[in-house]
């Protein structure tokens, strides 16, 4: 997440959701952190979660960017149509479209 600011002064802190509360996060210099099995499996079942669902919206875009090239085409086709109706049919009115 951004970097927040408070209204009496800035103060500028990297911040994140921890439980569904907003927190603030430290930076720690180390080389190297030790973690257990289940913090690397916790890991990972994150990672295909974020993966899924990205893979999901990716699919909800494309689905709707080809509904939005079916409407235009057959608003393109209605249109040529009533075209076509119009310069078939003389000013009597009767229609020379079968």
């Amino acid at each position: 997440m951004p970097s927040v600011g408070t209204g009496a002064g800035q103060i500028f802190s990297d911040i994140g959701l921890y439980k569904g509360v907003v927190v603030a996060l430290k930076h720690i210099k180390k080389d190297h952190i030790q973690v257990t099995r289940q913090v690397l499996l916790e890991f990972n079942e994150v990672s295909a979660f974020f993966l899924l669902m990205s893979s999901i919206i990716i699919i909800i875009i494309i689905i709707m960017i080809m509904m939005m090239i079916i409407m235009t085409m057959t608003m393109m086709m209605m249109i040529t149509r009533k075209a076509l109706i119009g310069v078939l049919t003389d000013y009597s009115g009767n229609s020379h479209v079968r």
